[in-house]
């Protein structure tokens, strides 16, 4: 009965290891998820920087001492559209750590309960190797009873209303 418990410690304990793990790697996620977040409000930042540069650009096309429209607007625009392909990204690269983020915590919630019911059998087991300490007691007292009857049933006395005297103190 030990080495169950012995076990059922070595379970636990390695179970309650496994979800630390799973809680730090969750919070190293949760920061990736943020940092990502940040990136993802830099880049629409330059994003509409971008986009006034361009209006402004638009509104001063009249000066004459401007260089060629296309010379302004065509980086402008690579850039814009390097910019909306890194949110994208950033966008699809988000989803994903959520839907990693939700698996963790499903995993975790697995764990706690696992932990859960590991725990309700290492009590079950105690209670169990309790109950038959507290028999095996029972039995030994009834054995030196017994043993005892049998040494005074040999002057041929010890009989309690016809029921050996050993019999009245040990009831299972």
């Amino acid at each position: 009965m030990l080495h169950i418990c012995c076990f059922n410690c070595i379970v636990m304990n390695k179970v309650g290891e496994k979800l630390k793990a799973a809680e730090v790697l969750l919070e190293s996620k949760n920061l990736e998820i943020k940092t990502i977040n940040e990136e993802k409000g830099a880049a629409l930042a330059a994003q509409f920087a971008a986009e006034a540069t361009l209006r402004r650009v638009h509104a001063t096309q009249k000066d004459d001492e401007m260089p060629p429209i296309d010379a302004i607007i065509v980086p402008l625009e690579a850039e814009l559209k390097l910019a909306r392909m890194e949110v994208a990204k950033l966008q699809d690269d988000n989803r994903a750590l959520d839907l990693l983020t939700k698996s963790k915590e499903a995993g975790l919630l697995e764990a706690e309960i696992r932990v859960q019911i590991a725990l309700a059998e290492a009590s079950l087991v105690d209670d169990l190797q309790n109950k038959n300490q507290e028999l095996m007691k029972l039995i030994e007292i009834c054995q030196d009873s017994l043993q005892a009857q049998a040494t005074f049933d040999c002057n041929g006395h010890g009989l309690w209303h016809g029921v050996p005297t050993w019999k009245k103190h040990c009831t299972l």
